[in-house]
């Protein structure tokens, strides 16, 4: 397991966006994707990111009809109801790149500079996962199509956890607590289950915004 600091990098390779809209939301009442966030829906945050920072960017759903109007091609899971791990599979099938930045659809506050930077490290490992305070983030990771035929073979055999897949495969770490604060990086990967974790989560962005700006403007 290799361990990766801050460092400036400049090499980069074509990448995948891939964000996953596949749950059910049951936790949140309505369609997570689709709720604004000052007037802008949640998945539409998700996309005007990954369209600065990818080549190719698609949805992976069960429905299309809902992500229409976003433009965004949208595919579907292989093997449905076989959870993330079978949107990844679907994702690297589909990406015309060697690497997938997946990316759960309710993750409002993904960071523009956070993904730029897993994008520019140079790894021969499969996997690009931040460490966060609540440990490896699977779904804010980045996938090399190599592992298509490792993951359909977990799915097959009914073992269909993200997280497991990247632990038993070689993977690099992007230590989230050792890079700026203006990458927001605890935000970046912090999912929405309910209304009410929306509205704090919201709250604490605003804030840390103000005060990025504010330190900005006093330096």
């Amino acid at each position: 397991m290799e361990i990766v600091k801050r460092e400036k990098l400049t090499y980069c390779e074509f990448m995948t966006g891939a964000i996953l809209a596949g749950g059910k939301s049951s936790r949140f009442g309505e369609n997570k994707a689709l709720f604004p966030i000052h007037g802008i829906p949640i998945i539409k945050k998700i996309i005007d990111i990954l369209h600065k920072n990818t080549e190719e960017l698609f949805i992976v759903a069960r429905d299309a009809a809902p992500y229409k109007s976003f433009g965004v091609k949208v595919i579907k899971d292989i093997y449905p109801g076989k959870g993330p791990l079978a949107g990844l599979h679907a994702s690297l099938l589909n990406a015309r790149s060697d690497r997938v930045f997946l990316i759960a659809c309710d993750m409002p506050f993904l960071s523009d500079k956070l993904v730029a930077h897993m994008r520019s490290i140079r790894s021969s490992a499969p996997v690009v996962v931040p460490l966060s305070q609540k440990g490896l983030e699977p779904l804010h990771a980045i996938y090399k199509k190599e592992l298509v035929s490792i993951v359909e073979k977990r799915i097959l055999s009914g073992n269909l956890s993200l997280k497991g897949l990247v632990e038993s495969v070689p993977h690099t770490i992007v230590r989230l607590d050792e890079l700026p604060q203006n990458f927001f990086t605890e935000l970046s990967v912090l999912n929405i289950n309910t209304k009410l974790d929306l509205e704090k989560a919201t709250q604490l962005y605003d804030k840390c915004v103000s005060d990025n700006e504010e330190r900005i403007s006093n330096s």
